[in-house]
C-alpha cells in the first residue's frame, strides 16, 4: 500500500459524525490493494461536512469529504486528494414516495429533475 504516511500522520484528522469518540475508523478500497480500515484520531469532529470546509482550507488535517463539496476547490487546486487511487464508500440519495401508480405531476417533475441533475452533475468524473 503507497500512502504518504508520513504527511498523512503528521496531520490531524477532521472527522464528520455525533458520536463522541476519540478515534474513528475509516475504510478505503483500492483496486489494487483492496480494502484497508485504519483507525485514526480526530481531535475535531462535527456533525456537518461543511463546517470542516475552513479548516482544509486552511491545511488544518485531512478529512473525509463529499465530493459534491469539494469539487469546485479540488478543481481550483485549493485541495488536493491525499490518497489518489483510493476510494470511500459511495453516498446513496434516497427519495421515498407511497408506492401509489398514480404519482402527483410535481412529485414525477421532481424526480426526472433530479435525475437529469445528478446524472450530469459537474463533480462526476467525465461531465
Amino acid at each position: 500500500m503507497t500512502i504518504r504516511k508520513v504527511e498523512a500522520e503528521a496531520r490531524p484528522h477532521l472527522a464528520v459524525g455525533s458520536r463522541d469518540e476519540s478515534r474513528e475508523v475509516w475504510r478505503f478500497r483500492h483496486n489494487e490493494h483492496g480494502d484497508v480500515s485504519v483507525a485514526v484520531p480526530c481531535p475535531v469532529r462535527a456533525n456537518n461536512a461543511d463546517i470542516l470546509a475552513p479548516l482544509l482550507l486552511a491545511g488544518a488535517g485531512l478529512a473525509l469529504q463529499p465530493e459534491f463539496l469539494v469539487w469546485r476547490d479540488l478543481r481550483d487546486g485549493k485541495l488536493e486528494i491525499a490518497l489518489p487511487g483510493w476510494s470511500h464508500r459511495e453516498i446513496a440519495l434516497h427519495l421515498v414516495t407511497p408506492p401509489n401508480v398514480l404519482r402527483p405531476a410535481r412529485v414525477s417533475v421532481l424526480l426526472d429533475f433530479l435525475a437529469h441533475r445528478f446524472s450530469k452533475a459537474p463533480w462526476v468524473a467525465g461531465n
